[in-house]
Formats: C-alpha cells, sequence, structure tokens
C-alpha cells in the first residue's frame, strides 16, 4: 500500500510539471503584409556579367502623404491579437541577384479528346497545342533591415537575409515542334533564404529581431523563436506581382530598371514562452515534495 501510494505521488508530481510545461506552448504567429501606395520591389538588370551583378532593393512609396517614408503595411495576422494590422514598415538593403539558372520542363501535350496532357508525340500531333514549364532560380547575396513601426514610437527590428529567388513559368507553343510560342503564363515565384533551417525545413531568415513595445502581435514576434542571441528569429517570404516578365529577363536581358508590386508574410514558429524560470521552480518543488513523502511512507 505505501508503495502504491509513493508512485502514485511521483506520478502526480510528474503530470503536475508536464502540465506546468504545456500551459506555456504557444501557436504558430504569421503576420502579413503589401505595399503601400506606389512603393515597389525594383530590379537593376545587368546585361553583361562583366559590369556586375543585378541588384534588388525596395523602394518606398513616393506619393505625397502621411506613408511616403513606408514600404507595406500589415493587412492581416494568423494565431495573434490582430492589433498589428495597419503597422507600416520598410525594407532596407540592397542585394545582389548571380546570373539565372533556368531548370526545362518536358513538353507537354494536350489531349483534347480526354483533356488531359501527355508528354509522349502523339501521332499527326501537328498543330497540336503544347505546354513546357520551366523554372529560374538565382542565388541572392545581401541584407538589410526589417522594421516594422506600432505607431506609438516603438519599433520592431531585424536583420533580413534574402538568399534565393525562383520563378516559374509556363510557355504555350501552337504545335509540337516547340518553335512558335503562343503565350507565356506565370505560375508562381518567390525570395526567400537558403540559411540555417528549424526542425521542420522553415528558413529563419529574419534574425535578431528586437521590440520593446507592449503591441502583443509585435510582442509575438519577437518572442516567439529565440535563436542563440537570445534573440527572436522567423521565415520572412516575399512574392511579388507578374508583369510579363522572366526572371532572366527581369534581371539579365538587355538591361534596364523594372519596377514590380509585391507582398509577403513573417512567420515565427510554435513555442515555449520565457516565464524566469518558474515553471522550472515549480516543477522542482512539485518533485521534491514526492521525494519527502517518499521517505515517509518508506521509512
Amino acid at each position: 500500500m505505501k508503495q502504491y501510494m509513493n508512485k502514485n505521488l511521483i506520478t502526480a508530481g510528474l503530470m503536475l510539471g508536464a502540465g506546468l510545461f504545456a500551459a506555456q506552448q504557444v501557436s504558430a504567429f504569421e503576420l502579413d503584409f503589401g505595399v503601400v501606395g506606389n512603393s515597389q520591389m525594383q530590379f537593376n538588370a545587368k546585361d553583361n556579367p562583366t559590369a556586375g551583378p543585378a541588384t534588388l532593393k525596395f523602394n518606398p512609396s513616393t506619393q505625397n502623404n502621411a506613408t511616403k517614408t513606408f514600404d507595406f503595411q500589415v493587412n492581416a495576422t494568423v494565431g495573434g491579437a490582430g492589433n498589428a494590422v495597419g503597422d507600416y514598415g520598410t525594407l532596407g538593403g540592397t542585394y545582389a541577384i548571380a546570373p539565372i539558372i533556368t531548370t526545362v520542363g518536358n513538353i507537354h501535350y494536350y489531349v483534347a479528346t480526354t483533356g488531359t496532357a501527355t508528354t509522349t508525340v502523339l501521332a499527326g500531333s501537328s498543330g497540336r497545342i503544347a505546354f513546357q514549364d520551366f523554372t529560374e532560380t538565382g542565388v541572392v547575396t545581401g541584407m538589410g533591415t526589417f522594421t516594422l513601426h506600432d505607431g506609438t514610437g516603438h519599433n520592431l527590428t531585424g536583420t533580413a537575409t534574402l538568399s534565393k529567388i525562383t520563378d516559374t513559368y509556363e510557355v504555350t507553343y501552337n504545335n509540337n515542334s516547340g518553335n512558335t510560342v503562343h503565350s507565356t503564363s506565370f505560375i508562381s515565384n518567390g525570395l526567400t533564404g537558403t540559411g540555417a533551417t528549424t526542425g521542420t525545413g522553415v528558413t529563419l531568415n529574419l534574425t535578431g529581431i528586437t521590440y520593446g513595445g507592449t503591441q502583443s502581435d509585435l510582442v509575438s514576434l519577437a518572442t516567439g523563436d529565440l535563436g542563440p542571441d537570445g534573440k527572436g528569429r522567423a521565415e520572412l517570404d516575399l512574392t511579388w506581382s507578374f508583369n510579363g516578365r522572366t526572371l532572366t529577363s527581369q534581371t539579365q536581358s538587355g538591361g534596364g530598371v523594372h519596377r514590380v508590386s509585391y507582398s509577403g508574410h513573417v512567420v515565427s514558429d510554435a513555442h515555449t514562452l520565457p516565464d524566469g524560470g518558474m515553471t522550472l521552480a515549480l516543477l522542482g518543488a512539485a518533485l521534491s515534495g514526492a521525494a519527502v513523502f517518499k521517505r515517509r511512507l518508506v521509512g
């Protein structure tokens, strides 16, 4: 009987400790944003590699209003109180883009009778519509400061490191030989990092996040996932609107300056909130209590 009671008490202590830890678990937090006014992502193309790499930067709005010094505005949050919606932000820095590498996919032939596609050249397929996917990838180097203004004089800041740019598009041909382009359609694009990742493979390319204000959404972002330096870290991804140009033509072909609208999101993974050691203290107390009862019961 004494051993049975002792076992229950230790189990209860462990369950109490586990419950205290579980109480600190917080869900992932996501913040979505879009451009303000006429702010843009600017590609400075270089048609000659010897002239240096193409570059990318973010231009703030030039409209004559109160938002002229900002690049973007928060339009939605997930997992928070939503009080960051409406906050303005900036993304600084100039990023260099290495020559783009293009991966060419198979040509697919449309089968009108079944509404499907096949990579097999069909008998008598001359004149049939065919399509082909292309994926472009480039290495990006550089970093800049990501800033969010909470409207009360406090700013959240972090270091943004962008290291990979991609673009996928589809070319449609009006015959099976693929020598006559009918149209080019956008599929997807993205600008993110390729550095250290979490256990789930998520890239943490917004690091050193700090915030001294009280807006709960920004507190969640700054404290959500702490790095070795004790500062926040998160995933930053950007996408831009398709303007009829492939990534190669925006960064290399013909040179020139190309500007596009963009949007993005920041995600901080699920985490355990710091509690100043209170959880460990309470757990230790619970286990110590169980140990005292053990000595009394078996003694």
